[in-house]
Formats: structure tokens, sequence, C-alpha cells
């Protein structure tokens, strides 16, 4: 069993820009890039999730290569989910499920598939909406296992009507992550002064709001901690760099660093997820030298 577990899903973007010019066919998901934003500081790291037959013919190659386990990935359908990705002029996209929403949600874990992977593990991040009897299951399996929790809010729940739900289940974990737009649509408001007022009164021991290329917020004990964003090359496809960023979070509070250093940790692995198309090579990159970037960036503050 590994030390972190990430659950979310894998599937296969084809991804378009936004003069239509496709590019190809990349893996993606939020669980391939939250896998990479852990496994960028951590070895044991195994992501759960459906996967369909011709998945791992495809790209089986990527996870030896980049020594991710495929422990937690479990054949539940012929196809894999593709998603049509299309950028528009605006820098937003459009995302497609070419095969359904129903046949991508199947691909989600249920609780039965994810409760033997929890008993030894450390820290666990879910990108997940708010599915019947699913979070009871899950936080049950917490207070057993005392593992820490992380949950990244799915933009699909994120309206006013689902408040008091939401708030529910983030005041029940450890970390709860949300972008700038989703807490705008959560808690109807529109400016980050107010977002963060609200956010403040949650008992929830961290929350992470992602503020895109103007970096993050962690706000944890009534603290606010200002997080900024890293450049380690060049943007190519901003694709995945919450997910990976909120993983990297998860890692930094489970190993006790403190606040700043764990923004920064997420501030690194998203610059490390959108220097290309997909998610990126990790067998190229030298951890300690991303240390020492850590190490560098916090001691200037």
């Amino acid at each position: 069993m590994s030390k972190y577990l990430v659950i979310s899903t894998a599937v296969i973007d084809q991804i378009h820009l936004s003069n239509g010019e496709y590019v190809g066919d990349y893996l993606g998901g939020a669980g391939i890039y939250a896998l990479c934003g852990l496994r960028i500081w951590c070895d044991d790291v195994t992501l759960i999730t459906g996967i369909g037959s011709d998945f791992l013919p495809s790209w089986n190659k990527w996870f030896i290569q980049n020594r991710c386990s495929t422990a937690g990935l479990y054949e539940c359908d012929p196809c894999t989910p593709h998603t049509d990705v299309r950028y528009l002029q605006s820098g937003q996209r459009i995302d497609t499920p070419l095969l359904g929403k129903e046949h991508y949600k199947k691909m989600e874990a249920d609780t039965p598939k994810i409760s033997h992977f929890l008993e030894d593990a450390t820290g666990v991040y879910i990108f997940q909406e708010i599915p019947s009897n699913y979070w009871d299951s899950i936080l049950e399996h917490k207070k057993k296992h005392n593992f820490k929790l992380e949950w990244e809010l799915n933009d699909l729940v994120a309206c006013p009507s689902r408040l008091e739900e939401v708030r529910k289940i983030a005041c029940q974990c450890d970390i709860f992550s949300l972008n700038h737009s989703e807490a705008q649509s959560l808690l109807a408001v529109s400016d980050t002064e107010s977002i963060i007022a609200d956010l403040k009164n949650w008992d929830v021991p961290m929350i992470f709001l992602r503020l895109g290329s103007d970096g993050s917020i962690i706000i944890r004990n009534q603290s606010i901690t200002k997080i900024p964003s890293i450049s380690c090359g060049n943007v190519i496809d901003p694709t995945g760099a919450g997910n990976s960023s909120s993983a990297a979070v998860l890692y930094g509070y489970c190993e006790n660093y403190n606040d700043y250093q764990c923004g920064i940790l997420g501030s690194i692995s998203a610059a490390k997820c959108i220097e290309q198309f997909g998610p990126p090579d990790l067998s190229r990159m030298d951890r300690d030298e991303l240390l020492a970037l850590l190490n560098q960036i916090s001691s200037s503050t």
C-alpha cells in the first residue's frame, strides 16, 4: 500500500488550440495531474481510478518511465474516457466527454474500490462531487485510519445551493482546495477580500485558495499566507495546475512544512506541470534541485 493516495480520474485529452489546431492526444485528467504534483516530491504515491481495457496498452509506458504505480488502476469498461479539450481566445477551455458524462462517472472509484488502500495511507487527495453516501464512507475511514484528507472541490457543486453540503464535508477534511472562480460561485461574492473573510470562518485546518497566475492563499488558524506563482520555464498548457498544486500542498501538510513552504511546493508542482502538453516527464526532474529551489524561495521571505 502507498503512503499517499490520489483518488480521481485518468482520461485521454484531445487538445485543440484557440485557432482550432489539433495538437494531439495526451494523458490527462485530474488524477494524473494530482499524481504528478505529489510524485515530484515523493515516490510512494498511488492513483486509484477506473480505466478502460485500452488504457494500459497505450499508456503503461508512461507509468513505467515515471516510476508510478498502476496498482490502483482497475478495468471497468472497454474504453477509457476521451475528453475533447478546446481552448478559447480568452484562455478558458471547454471540455466535452466524448463518450458521455455517465461513462466518465463510471470510472470514478467508489468506496469499496478505495477502502483497502486507505488502511496504511498518510495523506489522501480526492477530487470529487458529492455522490450519495460517498463522503460518509470516506470520512468513517478517515476516523478509523487517521490519514490526512484533502478535498479539491469539483466545480459542478460550486454553487450557493450546495454551500451547506460543501461546508459540512470540508470542515471534516484537513485541507479544502478551490480556485477563485469556484469560490465566487460557491459563496456568491465577487472580490477576493470577501472570499477570504468568508473562508476564514470555516472550521477547516487549512484552506488552499488558488488564484492562477497570481499565486495562491493559504488560510490556517485565521491567518493568511500569500503564495507567489513560480515560473520554471515556458507555459505551454495550463491544464492540471490546480490539481498538481493541491496535491503538493497535501504532501507539505503531511510532512510538517510550514504554510508558506506548503504553498511553494504547490507552486513548483504547478509550474512543472504546465511546461508541456500532457503530464510532465518526471524521470527528467531532479528532486534535490527542486528542493533547493524551495529552500531558496522560502529563505528569501
